[in-house]
């Protein structure tokens, strides 16, 4: 725990690399002090159809969601995601030529429902 999937849109990826910035937003969670470094998980996911309000296609986002075993404090909550945020803000190129939203929702996984196995062989 926890679990971070960053989604961008693909009009973003050739104006940045996609696998510095899911590092820079995976840095920050490590950073943060709050988990142990092995039990951070993250991952980049693509979206070639999306639609943003009017504009349709021509400007795009950057969303984070971190899925975290309940108990985390509200503080904790928005320190995290603020700095993962932060993290992807900092990864994107100054002048994109187009409105780009950046985001992160943090949500909070059932302790009592969530299994893990570490396969080792």
């Amino acid at each position: 725990m926890p679990h971070l999937t960053v989604e961008i849109t693909s009009n973003l990826e050739p104006l940045l690399a996609p696998d510095a910035l899911l590092d820079r937003a995976h840095q920050a969670l490590l950073k943060s002090g709050v988990f142990e470094g092995a039990d951070v998980k993250s991952r980049l996911v693509r979206h070639d159809a999306f639609r943003i309000g009017h504009q349709g296609t021509r400007e795009g986002f950057v969303h984070a969601s971190l899925d975290l075993l309940a108990g985390r404090t509200e503080a904790v909550r928005r320190e995290l995601s603020d700095a993962v945020v932060a993290a992807l803000v900092g990864g994107l190129p100054r002048a994109i030529g187009f409105p780009v939203q950046v985001s992160c929702d943090v949500r909070d996984m059932n302790r009592d429902c969530y299994a893990k196995a570490i396969h080792n062989e």
